[in-house]
């Protein structure tokens, strides 16, 4: 068993994300991969939220923009086919969701440690989605687990502490059985999940911290 992490400057445009993907696929299975969002994108999604909380549209919209273009490039370089559009719809449903938050931001005019949270995920959660079809275009089963549903925290929004307990049991609820069934599993970093099913994240560098947390659940080699 054995966990790969790539972070943000490893998955920041297409070409890197294919050299991932093959990094990945040539390790021995069972494997997980643990990614970053594209380098730039966390930066992004708290400029939108900075944004937002201000009450400036404009540059809300615009940097949402930059945050869609940089995933689309990526998401252009998948093969025609239905699961490019499936995944095409997965990441627009995580756009939409963004926006959904910012514009709850925009209402409030403030950028709550908890609606910040929320909004930086979507780059991880987009990436995990990505990797996972890069490696099905190559022939590998693969599928993308957000990590909200595996990494428990607490509710410290914005430096989440996690409960390593509830992480085991998660891991082996919801990553083992698809290992069992030889698809590699592609979860995002730095985010985890509150008692309540909310969002959290571990804090800036946060990622690196995930694919040890995982390793550890699983018993990595």
């Amino acid at each position: 068993m054995i966990v790969l992490k790539f972070g943000g400057t490893s998955v920041g445009s297409l070409e890197r994300v294919r050299e991932a993907a093959t990094i990945a696929a040539a390790q021995p299975a069972p494997r997980a991969v643990v990614v970053s969002a594209a380098s730039g994108v966390t930066n992004l999604l708290l400029e939108a939220g900075r944004h937002a909380a201000s009450g400036d549209r404009g540059g809300m919209a615009a940097t949402v923009q930059a945050i869609v273009d940089k995933h689309s490039a990526i998401l252009d370089g998948l093969p025609d086919g239905a699961d490019r559009k499936d995944t095409e719809i997965r990441v627009g449903d995580l756009h939409t969701a963004l926006e959904l938050t910012l514009a709850d931001v925009v209402l409030a005019g403030e950028l709550t440690a908890k609606n910040s949270d929320r909004i930086v995920s979507t780059g991880e959660k987009a990436m995990s989605l990505m990797m996972a079809a890069t490696l099905r275009s190559r022939g590998h089963a693969a599928e993308a687990v957000f990590a909200d549903r595996v990494i428990g925290t607490d509710s410290r929004y914005g430096s989440a502490r996690p409960d390593r307990d509830r992480t085991r049991e998660l891991a082996d609820a919801v990553v083992r059985p698809l290992l069992d069934e030889g698809k590699t599993v592609v979860m995002t970093g730095f985010i985890g999940g509150a008692p309540d099913g909310s969002t959290t994240t571990l804090g800036r560098g946060g990622s690196d911290y995930s694919a040890t947390l995982l390793g550890a659940a699983l018993h990595a080699d």
